[in-house]
């Protein structure tokens, strides 16, 4: 079962694995995207076994539901070298998702 949310109630997720190749901050959004998203971030790394991902090794770090000028969700958060972060993208409540643009960009 996956981790519950730290800011929303959320369905339909989409999880990505980042490493970062250097300390400095990392932005991701979901702006263009055609559905009400959210995003949360957690250090540590999945498996790659779908019946055992290891959800129960992740920290969470950080979570947002909407921006203050949209429906789109947008984190930052603070990056060091060759450490692990997990990225997961939830269309928010029960809505059904769409189209999911994110969007990652680091200094």
């Amino acid at each position: 079962m996956e981790p519950s949310l730290q800011c929303a109630r959320g369905l339909n997720s989409v999880w990505y694995a980042y490493t970062a190749a250097a300390d400095g901050v990392v932005v991701i959004d979901t702006d263009g995207s055609d559905y009400d998203t959210l995003i949360d971030v957690w250090t540590g790394q999945l498996t790659a076994d779908l019946m055992e991902p290891g959800f129960e090794q992740l920290t969470p770090l950080t979570c947002n539901d909407n921006t203050s000028t949209s429906m789109q969700a947008m984190v930052s958060f603070e990056t060091k070298t060759d450490k692990s972060y997990v990225i997961r993208v939830m269309a928010v409540g029960d809505a059904p998702a769409g189209t999911l643009r994110l969007t990652v960009t680091s200094d």
